[in-house]
């Protein structure tokens, strides 16, 4: 097994979704993962809202790493851990600035 790190990209637009790492070619400019998950990061200033198509058979879980943020209407403070299965669509709105982090798996 071996691990590689990779910042986010700093000085990216805010609600510019990263893809540090997944298994999958279309997100070139990531780290391989060998499993079938991705994991995206993003900074949202006060609120910006970005809106994230799923397939409601994976699992999420979504953390703000800073800020409070709105998943879905359900407010979720700094360090809360959001677990999402069986939702289309997640919704996540910045109540304050904040830099989420999202893992996206089976």
């Amino acid at each position: 097994m071996s691990w590689t790190f990779r910042r986010f990209r700093s000085g990216a637009p805010s609600s510019h979704q990263t893809a540090p790492r997944s298994p999958s070619p279309s997100f070139a400019d990531c780290t391989s993962a060998l499993a079938a998950a991705r994991v995206l990061g993003a900074t949202l200033k006060a609120g910006e809202t970005v809106e994230l198509g799923l397939d409601p058979s994976r699992h999420v879980y979504l953390v703000a790493v800073g800020g409070a943020i709105e998943v879905n209407g359900r407010r979720a403070e700094p360090r809360d851990g959001v677990a999402v299965t069986g939702e289309e669509t997640l919704t996540i709105s910045a109540v304050e600035e904040a830099e989420i982090v999202l893992v996206d798996a089976r």
